[in-house]
Formats: structure tokens, C-alpha cells, sequence
């Protein structure tokens, strides 16, 4: 005896089985906006809004500045004039002005009146004996001619020819030219010595002169005119009672028995 059949076994539809399973809605592609069935995404993260640049004038929102300092004005314009409690800036400096008697020009403190400097200038080598007077071994400047004076300064010329001046601090100056007039055999450097002394005749004793000494001769030399140059520089204390000598020394050729001589200046300035 044949069973009895289900009915599915000669309908062969889904629908005919019994106690078929439950088959869920098919699959969608979750939906991040979705607020309800199986598109929905449940315990997603709370993702805050894109960070964006902050804006110094922003008053709301990410880009407002929290706690943003209260700026100056110069901060922003740059221009001095915004400063506050700025400095006083003093008046630009004046040249001085010697007449001037206010003002940033005025000098204060001036001396009421300058003593200028005082002496004597005398040519060497341009008198109408050249050399000065011949004293055998030495010429000295004839102090009557080719003298000229400055600042009110007084002297007189003793019979010995030596000169008295006003008693103080002098600085002595020569600067002269060494000039052959003949064509000889002469050492070299020139062998000339000048001295400027006071108290003892020429050459003076060293603590009471200023003296330039040749350097030592190297060589000899065959010439004439310009040998070289004197220079003397340096200071010389001279008292009332003292008289004062110049003079450089007589240096003869050995062929023309010409002696040589010096061209230039002898300043004596009184200093103090």
C-alpha cells in the first residue's frame, strides 16, 4: 500500500513545504544616513565637523578664536604715531655756534678770551750772507735780518749775536734743505749738526738744547746741490735771565774747500 504523498511531491513549489524557514529581507548597502532598518548603522561615532582655518574676525563656530588678546592699535597699523606714552625726542643737534648765547648752539663754560700762541720765524739760507755769520766752526742765523715775528712777540739781538726772549716753554722747529753750491766728494748722509741751545753758547749742553745729530756716514758721493734735509723738532725751557744760540756746523768740501749750507726755517713758539 502506497503512502500518501506531501502535497510539494508533485507540486515541487516552495510554498507547499511545510514548516519552511523564515528568509530575511534580502541585503542593502548600509546607508550612514539611515535611521531605521537593516540600512541603518547602529552605535555609529559621533564625527565632529571638519577642522577649518582660524579667522581672527570670526565670532562664532570652529573658526572663532577663543581668547583672543585685546590688540593696540599699533599692532595693527605699525605707525608711531598709534604708540601711547611715546618718549619726548629732543630737538636735533646744532652745530656750535662761538656766537650764540642760548640754544643748543650756545657753548657753555667758553673761555672768556684765548691766549694764542706767540714766537719767531727766521729764514736760513736766504740772508745776504747765505750761511749766517762764520763763527770758524759753525754758522749761526743772523737774528737782525730775515726775521719775522707773530702773535706780539719781542725779542732783542745781543751783541754776542745770541737773542733774549720772554721767559716761558718753547717749541723749536727747523726744516731745511742740505744744498751743495759746488759739485764735491761729500759724505752721506751730510755731516751737518744744528743745535738751537740756551745759557751756553753754540753747540749748548744737551739737558739745555734741541740738537740733530747726523746719522753715521755710509758712503761718500760726488755732487752737487740738494744733499738731503735737516729736520729738528722738540721743546726748550728758557728763562728771563737766558739767551738763546742757533747755528749749525761748517762742513767743507775737500776739492773746493765750499762749505755747505742749509735753505728752509727756524721757528721758535712759546707755548706756555
Amino acid at each position: 500500500m502506497r503512502p500518501e504523498l506531501a502535497t510539494v511531491a508533485t507540486s515541487g513549489q516552495y510554498d507547499d513545504l511545510e514548516g519552511a524557514p523564515a528568509i530575511p529581507a534580502a541585503q542593502v548597502n548600509t546607508d550612514w544616513n539611515a535611521s531605521s532598518g537593516v540600512a541603518m548603522i547602529e552605535n555609529k561615532p559621533d564625527i565632529t565637523a571638519a577642522q577649518v582655518n582660524a579667522d581672527w574676525s570670526a565670532l562664532s563656530g570652529v573658526a572663532m578664536i577663543e581668547n583672543k588678546p585685546s590688540l593696540s592699535p599699533v599692532a595693527i597699523s605699525g605707525d608711531y604715531a598709534d604708540l601711547t606714552n611715546k618718549p619726548t625726542i629732543p630737538p636735533a643737534q646744532a652745530n656750535s655756534d662761538w656766537n650764540a648765547t642760548s640754544g643748543l648752539a650756545m657753548i657753555l663754560n667758553k673761555p672768556t678770551s684765548l691766549g694764542g700762541s706767540s714766537g719767531l720765524h727766521i729764514e736760513l739760507g736766504y740772508q745776504p750772507n747765505e750761511r749766517g755769520i762764520d763763527k770758524d766752526d759753525h754758522y749761526e742765523p743772523d737774528f737782525t735780518m730775515a726775521t719775522n715775528t707773530f702773535g706780539g712777540f719781542q725779542f732783542t739781538v745781543n751783541s754776542n749775536n745770541s737773542t733774549s726772549v720772554p721767559a716761558g716753554m718753547y717749541m723749536v722747529e727747523a726744516d731745511a734743505e742740505i744744498n751743495a753750491t759746488a759739485e764735491d766728494e761729500w759724505q752721506m748722509p751730510a755731516q751737518i749738526v744744528i743745535s738751537v741751545c740756551q745759557g751756553y753758547g753754540w753747540p749748548g749742553v744737551p739737558q739745555q738744547a734741541v740738537r740733530r745729530y747726523p746719522d753715521v756716514a755710509l758712503a761718500t758721493q760726488t755732487k752737487g746741490g740738494r744733499l738731503g734735509s735737516l729736520v729738528v723738532s722738540g721743546p726748550l725751557p728758557i728763562g728771563s735771565d737766558d739767551h738763546v744760540w742757533a747755528g749749525f756746523s761748517k762742513v767743507t768740501g775737500p776739492t773746493t774747500q765750499t762749505t755747505l749750507m742749509i735753505r728752509g726755517r727756524l721757528s721758535l713758539t712759546k707755548v706756555s
